[in-house]
């Protein structure tokens, strides 16, 4: 004001809001995931909605699908097994008991439950690749401990192998998440 004349405001540089754009893209990055899971979870629904009632006894309901996928474990609260008609019209009886051991023991060890929570550790830590990689070997020894399980019960490992190519060949180009499978 040295000359009576006001002084005009210099502008400000503009100022990125970089936590707010972390934030975005954390919250999109995890509704992303979420959303991925959803979509998927909601296909398998549909499916063991659809599929029939099976004669065979377990503790858990099972169900008979059309659909091509690999026997597997869905739900949590209310849990049933999806067969495969394929699987159950071409394995023996043995074999599918052995298939059937190996779900049911993924229900005693309520890993669908464990999945469930892991499924919203990614969500919340998508962008940090060792939780993926837990969670691709949370999958690999569940389904090991299964395997020792179903072996347990005195199944022969070469039979109990033979059993799971069997049903690889049959089921090969499933793609299950969200449900424990063989």
């Amino acid at each position: 004001f040295a000359s009576g004349v006001p002084a005009l405001a210099t502008p400000q540089p503009h100022q990125v809001p970089w936590t707010l754009m972390a934030l975005t893209v954390w919250a999109l990055g995890s509704v992303a995931v979420a959303g991925f899971w959803l979509v998927q979870w909601r296909r398998l629904s549909a499916v063991a909605r659809s599929a029939k009632t099976s004669s065979l006894h377990a503790p858990v309901p099972i169900r008979i699908t059309s659909e091509l996928l690999e026997p597997g474990l869905v739900g949590i609260l209310h849990p049933i097994i999806l067969l495969p008609d394929a699987v159950a019209r071409q394995l023996a009886s043995r074999e599918i008991d052995a298939i059937l051991a190996h779900e049911l023991a993924h229900w005693r060890r309520k890993d669908n439950l464990l999945a469930l929570v892991h499924m919203l550790v990614e969500a919340v830590f998508w962008f940090y690749p060792p939780v993926w990689l837990i969670g691709g070997r949370l999958v690999e020894e569940s389904e090991r401990a299964c395997d020792d399980l179903v072996l347990d019960t005195g199944n022969k490992p070469r039979d109990y192998a033979e059993t799971i190519v069997k049903v690889w060949r049959l089921t090969c180009r499933s793609g299950l998440p969200c449900a424990s499978g063989i």
